[in-house]
Order: C-alpha cells, then structure tokens, then sequence
C-alpha cells in the first residue's frame, strides 16, 4: 500500500428493493471520486460470506490484495475470513495485482 493517508469503506448497504439499480455502484464510485481529489488512497473490506458484494467489488475493478481470519466469529462459529480490497485507482497507481499479498 501507498505511503498516503487511506481512507477506508467500512460499511456499504442498498435496501433490498433498491438492490440491482446500480446504486452500490453509485456510491462507490462517489466514494473514490472523493478520495481520489483528497489524494488518498481508498481500500474496503468484506467477509467471505458475502458473495454478491465480492461480485461487484471484483466486476467494478476492486483488486483482493489480502485474505485473513478475522478476531470475531461468523454464524458458523467459526473466526470469520475477511477480504481486503483496494479500489481501481488504489491498484492503478501502486501496482496491485489480485491475490498479490494472498
């Protein structure tokens, strides 16, 4: 990661009648827009459980740059596994590859 201030998405919710409308799409790239004229560098992080929004952050460009067990559990009872993801222009600008530091 860059040596710049990150900025980081911690939760990102659509209604469930809103889902499917582009509007995660929306907001995420609202969000790197503002990063990106701040100078920061952008990154999220999802559980491995959640499958649709792995699916758009990777459709979107987001790039996986590492995997870890998490310190709480999931429904499983299990330590949760959590994705870390930098945004496209987080890659772009440092080199990123998917799976790089997995």
């Amino acid at each position: 990661m860059p040596a710049a201030p990150v900025a980081s998405i911690t939760r990102l919710f659509v209604t469930p009648r809103r889902r499917g409308r582009g509007q995660a799409a929306q907001l995420l790239e609202a969000a790197c827009e503002e990063v990106a004229n701040r100078g920061m560098s952008l990154m999220l992080d999802v559980s491995d459980d959640g499958y649709a929004a792995i699916a758009l952050y990777e459709s979107l460009g987001w790039r996986r740059v590492v995997t870890i067990r998490a310190d709480w559990l999931n429904a499983a009872g299990e330590r949760a596994l959590v994705h870390y993801y930098v945004s496209p222009e987080t890659a772009r600008k440092t080199g990123c590859a998917a799976g790089l530091y997995e």
